[in-house]
């Protein structure tokens, strides 16, 4: 008994060695692995971020796979961008003998990519805790825009001053989120401003309360409607999800 005590006790501590050093080395060969699929995909983020063209880099971006919070913020952040640039048309177009009319179907496409863009930020939203803060008060403050805009657009072809208002609340809510998500970053720095102003804006126009009292009063709603084509958040400041590298100027 003593010999086979002897025998067994040794190469038994020697399966349970070679166990563990196999452990450790299938750790890291997957360590490994993450580390090169992070790599992967943070060359394939860079290379889209480098597109000028929203279009193509929307494109890019969808190829990623998996997708991440990051690129689905990134192609909300691109989408807006399209969405500014259909707003821009549009009021081209409003002027325009000529192009008068395609304003129905321009409005019926930025109607379209805004849905788009309520989904994707409410999907990423739904994440909850495991949604990174700086991606979170991103999402956030994009959705409150999107709603600023859906605002805009309603105001404009459906003339109703309740339901404008009702939305308008729904962007005041989004971005007060953000702002509360923000402040949860120790390093946010100049970020945390970035939903302040478009609140900011909102309650400084007083929108809902105004729009709430023009319901009787068609004039006043157009006037009403170009005060919050102006507040619309564009570039450098106002902007729903700025790069990181962006400084912000008041």
């Amino acid at each position: 008994m003593k010999k086979l005590f002897r025998y067994y006790v040794p190469f038994l501590l020697a399966l349970v060695f070679l166990g563990l050093a196999v452990e450790r080395v299938l750790a890291w060969r997957n360590v490994r692995a993450l580390e090169a699929e992070n790599r992967r995909l943070k060359e394939q983020i860079l290379e889209a971020d480098r597109v000028v063209d929203d279009e193509q880099a929307i494109g890019l971006y969808r190829k990623i796979a998996p997708p991440v919070a990051e690129v689905e913020l990134r192609i909300v952040q691109r989408q807006w961008n399209q969405a500014l640039e259909i707003l821009r048309q549009i009021r081209r177009a409003k002027y325009n003998p000529l192009l008068e009319q395609d304003v129905q179907g321009l409005y019926g496409r930025l109607g379209g990519l805004l849905d788009e863009m309520k989904e994707r930020c409410g999907a990423l939203l739904a994440e909850g805790k495991t949604l990174r803060a700086d991606v979170g008060w991103r999402a956030s403050n994009l959705l409150g825009a999107v709603q600023l805009m859906n605002a805009f657009a309603v105001a404009e072809t459906e003339r109703n001053p309740k339901k404008v208002a009702a939305i308008l609340r729904e962007a005041i809510g989004h971005f007060k989120t953000a702002i509360e998500t923000v402040d949860t970053l120790a390093a946010a720095g100049w970020s945390r401003n970035v939903p302040r102003w478009n609140l900011e804006l909102l309650y400084g126009e007083q929108m809902v309360e105004r729009f709430r009292l023009a319901e009787p009063d068609v004039q006043r709603q157009l006037d009403i409607r170009d005060n919050l084509d102006a507040i619309l958040p564009e570039q450098g400041g106002y902007a729903p999800g700025e790069a990181m590298d962006l400084k912000i100027r008041k």
